[in-house]
């Protein structure tokens, strides 16, 4: 069996794992890289590991696992079909569905760029072109195979089953099964997620890749997401008039939604201002909870106070409505999406707070802004979709034997070395590695 690490060595977005079993080879997520991980050659970066799946290899490529809808691990998915693969997509219905909005979202920022990049004067060779084309998106869509939660399905003599992994709706860690039993993360979901449950367990895992974004980090405790709710409402008592709250369209913007809802009085308004969001609100909210391992949540309730800004009126309306209000938009870290205009006119407003909850990549507009402006730009570390370090350790230890691998990945350069340490520290003939680019392992 050969394992080689394609994407998010050291780094929290691009993740691909490419694995060979006898004659299966398959690739685990095909995610593209956000953020300050991207430098200005994103397109070499993005495009790199096709060197190591050349068109040989590609066409022996049987299929694709997807372990939930974020770009670092879908949104590079058309490129392959691009490039020629043919094989079969498999993933959760959720992830096929939100999936279809990142992937159609990802190549409309492209063609944005490309746009802005490209004047029509110019005839330069090196003019910059979007990875794919929309038959690619729309070839990488009739390629995808459903597949419920914890059902064993074959793949020749292997099986495979997706497991809950929490995180984001539709989210799954992914249980091969041949020689040895394998078990890829994905990304874990916190304890303290109100709308997805928290990941299931696998035991006695010979080999586990598993993400390291939060393993030198511990969440703050459940109150502290009440207490800065209240913080916010505070605020306007003080004499802030607009709230902005900048976030990821999937799962998070929903998890807000929610903790808004319970914890805001009722004079003030709540907008919820990006097209993909309420896209993703529209198939959270329908999906099938017990099947989705989705907590049950009054969402006719939520969707009753929470005003959706559609179309442009809506917006200008939302602009003159005297009343407090706090306005959910995109994206999280401040780098596309609707905030980028509001930035033009709210920005200088002394009656403006813009607050961004979770994780802020190093480099990202988001963190420049929150260390240029802390007083108008707050950042909170009290919600966040991941596991930090203590459920990391106790989801691996759940689902490691003694004498099982263990190779770390999607992770900074710190939180993977102190993650190594306490897995260490557990006492167990356990061997770890963090996994550098394109290395390979034979085991």
């Amino acid at each position: 069996m050969r394992l080689q690490f394609l994407g998010a060595c050291g780094t929290v977005t691009g993740s691909k794992y490419l694995i060979e079993i006898n004659q299966l080879k398959v690739l685990i997520d095909c995610g593209i890289y956000q953020g300050a991980e991207v430098t200005e050659n994103s397109r070499k970066l993005n495009t790199d590991f096709l060197d190591e799946i050349n068109p040989t290899e590609l066409n022996r490529l049987q299929a694709v696992f997807i372990t939930h809808a974020h770009a670092d691990h879908i949104a590079l998915l058309p490129l392959l079909f691009n490039r020629g693969f043919t094989g079969k997509v498999f993933l959760t219905e959720l992830t096929m569905k939100l999936g279809e909005l990142i992937l159609t979202d990802t190549l409309k920022i492209m063609k944005e760029e490309e746009e802005i990049k490209n004047p029509k004067s110019s005839t330069k060779k090196s003019a910059f072109h979007a990875l794919y084309k929309d038959r690619d998106v729309k070839t990488a869509l009739q390629h995808m195979t459903p597949v419920p939660f914890n059902q064993r399905q074959a793949l020749g003599s292997t099986h495979f089953t997706f497991v809950p992994a929490g995180h984001l709706p539709g989210a799954a860690s992914v249980f091969i099964e041949n020689e040895k039993r394998i078990l890829f993360s994905g990304d874990l979901g916190s304890s303290n997620l109100k709308l997805v449950k928290p990941p299931c367990d696998v035991k006695d895992i010979d080999i586990l890749v598993c993400e390291s974004t939060y393993g030198n980090r511990l969440h703050p405790e459940n109150k502290t997401i009440v207490h800065e709710l209240r913080n916010l409402e505070q605020r306007f008592k003080d004499g802030i008039r607009t709230i902005f709250i900048p976030t990821f369209a999937l799962g998070r913007a929903q998890e807000i939604l929610f903790h808004l809802f319970n914890n805001i009085s009722d004079h003030i308004e709540i907008y919820y201002d990006s097209p993909m969001s309420i896209k993703a609100f529209e198939i959270i909210s329908n999906a099938n909870c017990e099947l989705n391992y989705l907590y049950p949540l009054p969402w006719e309730e939520l969707k009753s106070k929470v005003k959706f800004v559609r179309e442009p009126w809506e917006r200008e309306k939302m602009a003159k409505s005297p009343s407090s209000k706090i306005i959910v938009t995109t994206s999280g870290m401040i780098e596309g999406g609707p905030i980028i205009n509001y930035l033009k006119t709210y920005q200088n407003d002394p009656y403006t707070l813009f607050f961004l909850p979770g994780h802020i990549a190093k480099g990202s507009y988001g963190e420049k802004l929150i260390l240029e402006e802390s007083e108008k730009f707050i950042q909170s570390l009290a919600f966040s979709a991941h596991a930090d370090q203590s459920e990391l350790l106790q989801w691996i230890e759940a689902n490691i034997k003694d004498e099982s691998i263990i190779f770390l990945t999607h992770g900074n350069h710190d939180s993977r070395v102190e993650l190594k340490s306490k897995l260490k520290d557990l006492g167990r003939k356990l061997e770890v590695f963090l996994p550098e680019k394109f290395s390979t392992y034979d085991l």
